[in-house]
């Protein structure tokens, strides 16, 4: 609708820096183009540790390079691994008690 109006439009940052959301966020900026700008992929630059086997992260010069592999696994291409993920949610589901 943005673009039939000529207005322009960037995918903005995510409110986590994971791989899991970098990924997510490149299928919406796949399906959303053309976009002026896209935001996010911090991963552990920003991030202790990520949740993911492999990084998803900008490099140098911040540009992010995608592998031939990633792009044509399905899903989101990236591997969560289930103890990383655990050691976030305990602390959270303590402090909801």
């Amino acid at each position: 609708m943005a673009q039939e109006h000529g207005i322009g439009c960037q995918l903005g940052a995510h409110f986590g820096e994971t791989s899991l959301l970098t990924a997510a966020g490149l299928v919406v900026a796949s399906l959303a183009e053309p976009l002026s700008s896209l935001e996010g992929a911090f991963g552990e630059n920003l991030l202790e540790r990520d949740v993911c086997e492999e990084a998803l992260q900008f490099g140098e010069g911040g540009k992010l390079t995608l592998r031939t592999a990633q792009i044509f696994q399905a899903g989101l291409g990236v591997t969560v691994n289930p103890a990383r993920l655990q050691q976030l949610v305990e602390p959270l589901a303590r402090a909801g008690e």
